[in-house]
């Protein structure tokens, strides 16, 4: 057995040096383990894509890149009016826009990250919608931010890095919230420059109060006879007529129009406005009124808007 025992190591002594000599030894490796450190999670949470669909923006023989994915910074929420606006509260004819962005101020010229104070109403499932639109009217970013369901306004701050091509571009910043029918209840908005580099030059906040007021209908008004009669005031955000839009909520449009606003008078803040609107319903339907207005260069971006819901009746 002790024979047998030597000639198997002797054989296998053999088969290891045959093997370096014929120069294989180098074969013989061990696996290696490279360890990865799993990535940081970072302490904001993005949201998915918010759901109701962008105005549809024209076609052009330029491709468009694609949206960044920007991350969404929330503070906890408060229903104090920031002292940016608190003087807009002072004035009581008029009242406090549903949704407001008092920092940056309107032309602010911005190097990136775009930080970000604004003031909302949330919308449905206490939601609202931040977007930046490039000057050729590619959407550079979009943001969801679960605000919580306050049944007040609420702030909060947010910010979107970028990158530009050119030296500086012109941009819109828009603030949206919507209701459970996808329909659009309010809209602001800041112009904006985005530079390359630079120190960024903040201005201060814009207009904060309500863009457009309707005073000869209520909330919940019901209205019958075939025709709606529209009094209200405008401040104009750019030279672009006033669109008056009558939405049911499959978002079908019952009816619209266009009014072209006034120059502001000396000292004030609107312009008065009136406006007949034919509608045609064979039942009582609910539906939510709509003002707003678009760019001038940019027919397909709104800079503000205002709704309330009425019913119309035949």
């Amino acid at each position: 057995m002790l024979l047998k025992h030597n000639i198997v190591i002797f054989l296998l002594a053999g088969v290891f040096l045959s093997a370096c000599s014929a120069g294989h030894i180098g074969d013989l490796s061990v696996p290696t383990t490279t360890l990865t450190a799993p990535p940081l999670t970072a302490t904001a949470t993005s949201l998915p894509t918010a759901t109701p669909t962008p105005t549809p923006l024209p076609s052009t023989d330029t491709p468009v890149p694609p949206m960044q994915n920007t991350p969404i910074i929330i503070e906890q929420p408060t229903s104090i009016v920031p002292t940016e606006l608190a003087a807009d509260m002072l004035d009581q004819r008029f009242p406090i826009a549903l949704l407001n962005i008092y920092h940056p101020g309107p032309n602010s010229r911005l190097s990136s990250p775009i930080k970000i104070s604004a003031y909302a109403f949330p919308g449905d499932q206490g939601k609202v919608t931040l977007q930046l639109w490039g000057e050729d009217g590619r959407l550079m970013a979009e943001q969801l931010i679960q605000l919580g369901n306050a049944s007040g306004g609420v702030s909060f701050t947010s910010q979107i890095p970028f990158e530009i091509n050119s030296a500086g571009e012109s941009t819109l910043l828009t603030l949206t919230s919507y209701d459970s029918y996808g329909r659009k209840i309010a809209i602001a908005s800041v112009p904006l420059i985005l530079m390359q580099i630079g120190d960024s030059e903040i201005e201060q906040p814009g207009f904060g109060k309500e863009p457009f007021v309707v005073s000869s209908l209520p909330a919940g008004t019901a209205v019958s006879g075939g025709t709606l009669h529209i009094k209200g005031v405008a401040h104009p955000f750019s030279t672009s007529p006033l669109i008056i839009e009558l939405i049911k909520t499959n978002g079908g449009v019952v009816a619209s129009k266009q009014v072209s606003l006034a120059a502001i008078p000396s000292g004030e803040d609107y312009a008065s406005f009136a406006v007949d609107i034919p509608y045609n319903v064979t039942q009582n339907t609910p539906i939510r009124l709509s003002l707003r207005q678009s760019m001038d260069h940019a027919p397909f971006l709104d800079m503000a808007l205002s709704s309330e819901l009425i019913i119309l009746q035949p």
